[in-house]
């Protein structure tokens, strides 16, 4: 995760907090996932969330405070040089994706 605000960086390579990257990527959850509280019980999961949070690039909603999911937008970008794209290409969350 990278906030393009301050530059910070969250990097995580647990197979936890991947699979709930690649949950919220899916079309259609528009960067947005349900987490139901045994998931975040999960160690890793736990501390990346707190992480996100404590670094303001990501948060916790009650899905009782809404009819819908929230509005998230996420940036997409059009990497056209190929070095660029092979930084963006090492992540897993992205290998469900076509470019």
């Amino acid at each position: 995760m990278y906030n393009t605000l301050d530059k910070v960086t969250i990097e995580s390579d647990k197979a936890e907090v991947i699979e709930l990257l690649e949950e919220m990527l899916q079309k259609g959850n528009y960067g947005v996932a349900l987490l139901p509280n045994k998931n975040y019980q999960n160690k890793n999961i736990h501390t990346f969330i707190r992480e996100l949070r404590e670094k303001y690039m990501g948060d916790i909603i009650e899905v009782n405070l809404s009819k819908g999911k929230p509005v998230q937008l996420l940036p997409f970008y059009l990497f056209m040089e190929s070095n660029k794209f092979e930084i963006y290409k090492k992540q897993n969350f992205l290998r469900k994706q076509t470019f």
